[in-house]
């Protein structure tokens, strides 16, 4: 008899050992980035654009700060969970205007932070067809003006290098030919690069996030009911997104 209560013992200590641990092993929440990273930590505060916390391995140190926009998910202790689909607003707010930086067009006018995000692609294309024609759309109009003048005065030398006598012969001033067919390439060249590096500028004084190179990533994604044919409201899954 003694043996047998001895030995229910054993199994009330092993019991609570396991209970204790397994407390322990879920008494964290779990903070999932869009990078796929998980942090093991303790949230303070969940903020409008802010999280809070401490990191689990080191309750007694300082907060930490995520920005949500960078956070997919945070699983709590208890098995609740927050997930963070942000939709970024195409116009800034005026926290996030004052840290946009102060960028100008080619003759001093600033680059309004408010308007729409331009294709660097379509602004060089655009350029290529016609001289200032890609300044035009980025907004730079003084820059237009420029390319556009510069275009036609050298197109105009090099056409009229070339005259016809009275028997209908061809006759071609070089000097005048090669300075006017120069210009005009050196001028077409100049303003499609300008433009492409204009839509750029525009885009970043505009808040929209720029690649400094092309990639491809893997990040977590969040599918909506309206894609799914369970019941359930979300879903997680991964996305690949390219980014140029």
């Amino acid at each position: 008899m003694l043996k047998v209560i001895s030995n229910l013992r054993k199994v009330v200590v092993i019991a609570i050992c396991l209970a204790g641990s397994s407390v322990t092993m879920f008494a964290q929440d779990i903070i999932i980035m869009k990078d796929g990273n998980e942090i093991q930590a303790i949230v303070i505060e969940v903020g409008i654009d802010e999280v809070r916390y401490k990191r689990f391995d080191n309750q007694e140190g300082p907060d930490y700060l995520l920005r949500k926009l960078d956070i997919f998910m945070i699983r709590y202790e208890n098995g609740s969970k927050d997930v963070f689909n942000t939709i970024v607003s195409l116009t800034p707010t005026p926290e996030v205007e004052q840290q946009l930086p102060v960028l100008k067009y080619t003759f001093g006018t600033q680059i309004s932070p408010y308007g729409p995000e331009k294709s660097p692609f379509l602004a060089g294309f655009l350029s290529f067809l016609i001289p200032g024609a890609g300044q035009f759309y980025n907004g730079d109009v003084g820059a237009g003006f420029l390319h556009l003048g510069c275009n036609i005065i050298f197109n105009s030398i090099w056409m009229s290098s070339i005259s016809t006598d009275y028997y209908g012969d061809v006759y071609i001033d070089e000097g005048k030919f090669l300075v006017g067919f120069t210009g005009a390439l050196a001028i077409n060249i100049i303003s499609i690069v300008q433009a492409t590096n204009g839509a750029k500028k525009v885009n970043t004084a505009r808040g929209y996030r720029l690649g400094d190179n092309t990639y491809l990533k893997i990040q977590p994604a969040i599918i909506p009911q309206n894609n799914l044919l369970t019941g359930v409201d979300y879903a997680y899954g991964m996305n690949l997104s390219l980014s140029f």
